[in-house]
């Protein structure tokens, strides 16, 4: 008996000097980053956040997502097994809005945290997306009980051009204390910049304040050589970390890795594996490319006449459900930062079945398809 309570007194010093060192703020699981993609790049992902970890990284990027998404997570902090940290985040579409629904666990046997999460997200125009969320957080200690409490959050994710977001995320707003002494639930702020620097390149840089310690400065970056294929590397301060990791999408289904340092505890690793639902795109038939008003033989007319300035070159009929990014570059107001948007959501959600799907994709409002829709079409 005497053997097992020092077995605990030392987990349970083992779990505090860890807390001391990478996360001050201690009963505060679901304040850590979560979700490889995240952490490869920095833990930078609070002006993305467009997928179901949205949940516990910025409520108001839920609202981008289409269809059902389910997302899981597992890392084992520093190989330290009584730290175990796992999570599932869950999107749901419920008329027109947006619910997220997350479940987070840190540890094992002697200490343990757990957080619930429900959210709930909606747009303005697509342009600014924007949530709010509530988390209930228990803490469970060996010897000691267990307490829980409630957390407030909110944010907003704002697209201001096609290759530049903006995000903000608020936690615990209500300032809610857990245990017998009051400890506070640490209330943290992250804003952030997310920026479509090339074709393959995404650069991100956020800070991260936690009111009670100095601000975090991260950077991130993502490249992405192919459609299915990413790679990512990230630093930041307080403490000092860096990050990098990997991505491929086969399909419907998204598998992550990513790996971080850390001065005084080494090396940590994490993945996490997201699916989505819905009716899958078919593979473009082998014909049928778009014809362009430049294919078209003009009437031929006499020489002696001024001839007129050659019109810029347009899509007359675009397939939505079968053209590439560069067709739809050809259409105006369409950049690639756009068209490559347009593209992803199609892989990831299915093909459009009416015009006006694509003002589900971010970037498109009504202004910019009733320029688009004299050249397109939905065709199989």
């Amino acid at each position: 008996m005497n053997q097992c309570k020092k077995n605990l007194r030392i987990k349970v010093l083992l779990i505090a000097l860890f807390f001391q060192i990478y996360h001050p703020s201690r009963a505060a699981a679901d304040e850590w980053p979560i979700g490889a993609r995240s952490l490869g790049m920095g833990a930078t992902y609070v002006a993305l956040a467009n997928t179901a970890d949205a949940v516990f990284l910025n409520v108001g990027g839920l609202g981008q997502i289409a269809g059902t998404e389910i997302s899981l997570f597992y890392q084992k902090p520093f190989g330290i097994s009584e730290l175990n940290l796992g999570s599932i985040a869950v999107s749901l579409p419920i008329l027109s809005r947006r619910l997220g629904f997350g479940f987070l666990t840190l540890g094992n046997g002697a200490y343990r945290e757990q957080s619930f999460a429900l959210s709930y997200s909606h747009h303005y125009q697509r342009k600014l997306y924007y949530g709010i969320g509530v988390r209930y957080h228990t803490l469970q200690i060996d010897n000691y009980g267990s307490t829980g409490t409630f957390g407030l959050d909110a944010g907003f994710v704002a697209i201001l051009t096609e290759d530049i977001r903006l995000g903000f995320s608020a936690k615990n707003l209500n300032r809610p204390t857990i245990g017998q002494t009051g400890e506070n639930l640490p209330q943290t702020f992250t804003s952030g910049i997310s920026v479509q620097a090339a074709k393959p390149l995404l650069l991100n840089f956020e800070i991260f304040t936690d009111v009670h310690f100095p601000p975090e400065a991260r950077f991130g970056c993502e490249f992405k050589p192919f459609e299915n294929l990413a790679a990512r590397t990230g630093v930041a301060n307080h403490p000092n970390r860096f990050s990098a990791g990997v991505g491929i999408t086969v399909k419907r289904i998204t598998v992550d890795y990513a790996f971080f340092t850390h001065n005084d505890l080494g090396l940590t690793h994490q993945s996490s594996l997201s699916i989505r639902f819905g009716r899958q795109p078919e593979p473009p038939p082998d014909s049928q490319p778009a014809v362009e008003i430049s294919s078209i033989e003009s009437p031929k007319t006499d020489s002696t006449k001024t001839e007129s300035k050659p019109e810029p070159q347009q899509p007359l009929s675009l397939n939505i459900n079968t053209a590439t990014v560069e067709d739809f570059t050809k259409l105006p107001g369409i950049g690639k930062g756009l068209a490559r948007a347009i593209v992803e959501f199609r892989e990831q959600n299915g093909l459009f079945e009416q015009i006006e799907d694509l003002l589900k994709v971010p970037g498109i409002g009504k202004n910019k398809l009733e320029r688009i829709k004299p050249f397109i079409f939905v065709g199989k």
